[in-house]
């Protein structure tokens, strides 16, 4: 080969070189310059469109986004907040995109928020009179120290109580005592009964009262006490790791208005709780108290002994959502006045295994229920259901559908549409709800039984719901219509109390709700109106021979109200700071509740002073002093069952974050 030829060779292999480098030098900034973003919701699902704002030029694009480095962009998408990034080097690959959430009943319900921090968790140990004032739909009822909740007029054993959306079910009585949960540790509080509703157990018939353990690092400890003895104390220590609480309590008798002792009321327990990276969770409580009957008339010297244990894991396994549970609830009567059931023992277990995965971008579970009894007057029982559900959601339609085995359906439909500060839905909701074990095989009373032959409980509810927010004056209406089959009604024949499948409740609902946010104070603002109707017609040809011929008579036959429901409700509350003071009150009216099937004995309607109270806030805590039922009204949530009179409470609250 000659010189000329090598040189042209090698200028050649020069040009080769000189193109490559230049083709680097063109792809260099695309290559290094550009990011691709994924866009994902808090519960880590792909958000699949967004809106992106460059250059005042807005544009709908297919997820992920591909944006060059230092490029500021602003981000919306349907149903979230808008948010802006700019693209650096140290930019993240996903950007978490925060859901509108407002605080209308049929999504969340938050419990009051001591102003300690800006980081403050949300948390609340007066449950009872938070629930009353902030969420029209929950009724409260007090049993002597006892509290129990219904949603919506329904019957308490149709409530479902859960932590972390595992649910606390008692098979005995699908009753859980609510003062047993440790409030301490815990910092939210949510009441659904539209979403989730068909997902979270068997028993979530009417709604669910969610317990939520998630939050931010902290130690917080509570001592509270009050003018007649009663005091409640408790510590909680929250890491990114670990959470525990500890909690105590010892109330004695009641004080009614009328300055009466309601003899045997008195309530006193403890409760442990414990959480590793929120994967297992624990929980242990007992507590003893009296059995005072209506009026404290019936027995002086009965009571309870009870104890609940809770255990929860739910870690990720190979891409699959795993949740184990199990509850076991130890209840004991002691009654020294009747020598035939000096010891009636009852222990359930109620456990749980389920398995969830996406598939083609939904959600679908299979789960495995199982519930056990065993009492000293009953024997044993048990029952088992399996089940499948599926989720399939996208920006406007919901559908969460859950098949049973034996059948106990679950269906929620519901059209959303977000629209900048306006949310809308509607749709339609199915459930059911097996019998209890007490109303199967019925113990602790010698005047009463059981019947083995009762059949499902099912409601089929239509919901329309309308949020806006006008700039800090938040207007929420929840709206709809309930309609229940089958409903199990106690019917006493002779000295025997026989539970029956012959209840129709038709239960239209209306609630009206405010909330101004300012710098200076929140207030809230609601009118409920919820009439739960029987339907005690069993010919409609005839019913509907009577509306023609306007047989006034023959309707108001078949339709009363049930008893001890309110019939509306309304209530006005708030939050005013000034400085390191802060002033809270709730007042509440409760209307008229008919207390016989006839709808001709009544109690009449009532304006409660539920709670005012007076805090000063430090910098790692708050001292309180506070009044319940400041009026000392005499009232009745049920026929024979008095509550509290006006009490005192003086609570020192410490947090360090």
């Amino acid at each position: 080969m000659t010189h000329s030829t090598r040189m042209e060779s090698v200028l050649n292999s020069i040009r080769i070189d000189m193109k490559n480098v230049l083709l680097c030098l063109i792809l260099l900034p695309i290559i290094v310059y550009t990011v691709d973003i994924l866009f994902i919701d808090e519960d880590g699902n792909h958000i699949s469109y967004i809106i992106i704002s460059r250059n005042n030029v807005k544009q709908q694009i297919l997820t992920p986004l591909n944006a060059d480095i230092n490029d500021t962009i602003s981000i919306s998408a349907l149903g979230f907040r808008d948010t802006v990034i700019v693209v650096n080097d140290s930019c993240c690959m996903s950007i978490r995109m925060n859901h509108i959430v407002f605080q209308g009943d049929t999504m969340y319900v938050k419990g009051r928020k001591p102003q300690l921090k800006t980081e403050s968790t949300e948390h609340d140990i007066h449950i009872q009179s938070t629930l009353r004032s902030v969420s029209p739909s929950v009724n409260i009822r007090q049993y002597a120290r006892n509290t129990v909740y219904s949603l919506r007029n329904s019957s308490s054993e149709e409530v479902l109580v859960s932590i972390n959306n595992i649910p606390l079910f008692n098979p005995s009585s699908g009753i859980v005592n609510v003062n047993m949960i440790p409030v301490l540790v815990l910092n939210n509080t949510a009441v659904h009964w539209d979403e989730h509703i068909s997902l979270v157990g068997i028993s979530a018939f009417a709604g669910i009262l969610d317990f939520s353990s998630s939050g931010k690092n902290r130690i917080n400890a509570i001592l509270r006490m009050m003018n007649n003895g009663d005091y409640y104390a408790g510590g909680a220590f929250g890491s990114e790791y670990v959470k525990y609480g500890y909690e105590m309590f010892d109330y004695g008798d009641m004080v009614l208005s009328s300055g009466d002792i309601l003899s045997n009321s008195y309530h006193h327990g403890n409760k442990y709780f414990i959480e590793i990276e929120e994967i297992f969770t624990c929980l242990l409580s007992n507590s003893t108290y009296g059995d005072p009957g209506m009026e404290g008339s019936r027995f002086e010297h009965a009571f309870y002994d009870e104890q609940m244990f809770h255990f929860q894991f739910s870690p990720q396994i190979a891409g699959m959502a795993v949740k184990q549970y199990l509850t076991i609830n130890e209840y004991r009567y002691y009654n020294n006045e009747l020598s035939l059931n000096t010891d009636d023992r009852m222990r359930t277990f109620n456990g749980g295994f389920s398995i969830s995965r996406n598939i083609f971008g939904n959600p679908v579970e299979l789960s495995l229920i199982e519930d056990y009894c065993a009492g000293s007057n009953t024997g044993t029982h048990s029952r088992i259901m399996t089940a499948m559900q599926y989720d399939w959601r996208n920006d406007n339609h919901l559908l969460q559908l859950k098949l049973s085995y034996p059948l106990l359906p679950g269906l929620l439909y519901s059209y959303r549409v977000f629209q900048n500060n306006d949310y809308r839905d509607m749709g339609i909701r199915l459930s059911g709800r097996k019998p209890t074990f007490n109303e199967l095989y019925w113990t602790g009373d010698i005047f009463a039984k059981g019947n083995e032959s009762l059949d499902n409980e099912y409601d089929i509810t239509l919901f329309y719901n309308h949020v806006h927010d006008f700039s800090g004056l938040e207007v929420m209406m929840n709206s709809g219509i309930d309609v229940f089959f089958n409903l199990i009604n106690w019917q006493q024949v002779g000295s025997i109390y026989m539970p029956v499948n012959n209840n129709r409740v038709l239960n239209p609902f209306i609630t009206l709700k405010a909330r101004i946010n300012r710098t200076y104070g929140v207030f809230d603002a609601y009118v409920n109106f919820s009439p739960a109707v029987n339907d005690k017609v069993d010919d409609y040809y005839r019913f509907i021979e009577g509306i023609i011929n306007s047989d006034a008579e023959y309707i108001t036959h078949y339709y009363t109200l049930m008893v001890y429901r309110p019939l509306y409700k309304a209530g006005i509350s708030g939050n005013i700071y000034l400085n390191k003071w802060e002033l809270q009150w709730n007042i509440s009216y409760n209307g008229i509740r008919y207390t016989n099937e006839e709808n001709t004995k009544f109690f009449n309607p009532y304006m409660l002073f539920d709670y005012l109270s007076v805090s000063y806030i430090m910098n790692h805590g708050n001292i309180e002093a506070g009044i319940r039922n400041v009026f000392n009204t005499d009232y009745y949530d049920v026929r024979g069952y008095a509550n509290e009179g006006r009490t005192f409470s003086l609570t020192y609250y410490m947090e360090v974050l």
